[in-house]
């Protein structure tokens, strides 16, 4: 009766570790993937003489610089209807791209973005005005 009890105990014990084991791998796992789809670029424009649209240029920034940026780029993705604006215009002095064609544009000393996604100005309070002209400066 009692080696029956020592052995139930010992396969609850091992289950569990092995439940540790898999929760350990598959956060791990999912945190190495979430890392490898950060493509963040951050562009300033600037006007050049003799052509009316100027261009983009992109700034350096480091790693950390990038992590940062894309957790308040996808803040500002989380936006919805009620943060939208109308009536206000902004030249797009700064770029975010996140991938090839998904971007977030705004103007320094602002609140407002732009996200291509949708083609709306949206209110956004957030860290990412300062960073962004900081790094592009």
């Amino acid at each position: 009766m009692e080696e029956n009890k020592e052995v139930k105990i010992a396969i609850v014990v091992g289950a569990l570790m092995l439940t540790i084991c898999l929760i350990v791998f598959i956060v791990h796992s999912s945190n190495n993937r979430r890392d490898n789809d950060i493509d963040i670029k951050i562009y300033k424009h600037y006007d050049t003489t003799g052509v009316n649209q100027g261009e983009y240029r992109e700034c350096m920034i480091s790693t950390e610089d990038a992590l940062d940026i894309y957790t308040e780029f996808n803040k500002a993705k989380l936006l919805g209807d009620s943060d939208k604006i109308t009536g206000q215009i902004i030249t797009g002095t700064y770029k975010v791209v996140n991938g090839e064609n998904n971007y977030i544009a705004f103007d320094a000393n602002s609140s407002f973005i732009y996200r291509s996604d949708t083609n709306a100005l949206y209110s956004f309070n957030s860290t990412i005005y300062d960073k962004v002209t900081s790094l592009c400066n």
